[in-house]
């Protein structure tokens, strides 16, 4: 499967319980209403700079769509929705 145009075919990385410098831990639940998460690019659209297959993103999770006949942990996300390659 090939993205095209500005989108891109992610894979989220599990998000597991945390702790923060200041101690607290954060539960699955807690860290799934954090608005960005981290994906692995699988495949991005000919119209994509910049970003490339294997970056670690920081993505808005809010904006990523599950598409029929991707694996379950990938999303469909416009170029515009990735805010910083980690």
């Amino acid at each position: 499967m090939k993205a095209i145009s500005k989108y891109l075919i992610i894979d989220k990385i599990k998000e597991a319980t945390t702790v923060k410098s200041s101690g607290v831990m954060l539960s699955s639940k807690d860290v799934e209403d954090i608005r960005y998460g981290e994906a692995v690019v699988i495949s991005t659209g000919e119209d994509v700079t910049g970003i490339k297959e294997d970056d670690v993103v920081l993505y808005d999770k809010n904006s990523a769509h599950k598409a029929n006949g991707l694996k379950d942990s990938y999303r469909v996300i416009h170029v515009q929705n990735i805010v910083a390659i980690l």
